[in-house]
């Protein structure tokens, strides 16, 4: 069943209905792009922009978390304090409500205002991310990691999601060698430590989410060459630009 009807068929969570009227007036173009560590998102998501650009659309990037000055915050007790030495243990709860203030921070400041101004909106992550890592991979119930992550961001969520998708052991070499050519990076990503089968959950938990959604998710394979993969999710940015 859809992800987004099974939530919104429970009678103590109408999240459509909850959704809808809250969702903004059609402005602007609001796109995600997702998937488990090291598969390339990044780098799609700069080239795409690129090429919006070259063709005269005005565009807003973001990354989460980090993108709003609460967000870095948030960013260095999510992402790198616990590679600091620090030695508290941020239980999966603590870090799913973290994830969602930055996300909330986020629409709020950056995501929103580009939209009225009727701009593209790219963005590093998602409330998606908040299911597939915090709602499978910390094993948190996902309803309620959803429900959370939707009110967060006030039903403002991504008219469209692309999911680059890549095998773990894949992903883990392209990243061994993005720090082996930057020994300036120090501090991995925490979710990066994480062990193979905690990636292979959230990698499960992004295919299983798209098939389920197929209008509102799209998986791009990760082995073309970046070129490949920026013209392909290019293409399909202007097909639902022009819709």
């Amino acid at each position: 069943m859809s992800l987004l009807k099974a939530y919104s068929q429970r009678k103590d969570l109408p999240l459509l209905r909850f959704l809808n009227p809250l969702r903004r007036p059609k402005e602007g173009s609001y796109f995600a792009f997702e998937g488990i560590n090291g598969v390339g998102k990044s780098t799609a998501l700069n080239n795409v922009a690129i090429a919006l650009r070259r063709l005269n659309y005005q565009v807003t990037t973001l990354v989460e978390p980090g993108a709003t000055p609460l967000g870095k915050r948030l960013r260095s007790i999510l992402l790198e304090e616990r590679n600091s030495g620090s030695t508290e243990q941020i239980s999966p709860m603590a870090e799913m409500l973290l994830f969602a203030a930055d996300r909330a921070q986020c629409i709020t400041q950056i995501v929103n205002p580009a939209l009225i101004r009727d701009e593209i909106v790219l963005s590093d992550r998602s409330l998606l991310s908040a299911i597939a890592f915090q709602g499978t991979g910390r094993g948190l119930d996902e309803s309620l990691v959803f429900e959370i992550n939707a009110r967060a961001v006030s039903g403002i969520i991504p008219d469209h999601i692309f999911i680059f998708d890549l095998p773990p052991e894949e992903a883990e070499k392209r990243l061994q060698a993005r720090y082996a050519s930057c020994p300036e990076m120090i501090l991995k990503d925490v979710m990066e430590t994480e062990n193979s089968n905690f990636h292979k959950a959230v990698r499960d938990s992004f295919l299983r989410i798209a098939e389920s959604e197929p209008k509102w998710c799209t998986v791009v394979s990760a082995l073309s060459s970046p070129e490949e993969i920026a013209g392909q999710v290019l293409k399909h940015c202007l097909s639902l630009l022009n819709q």
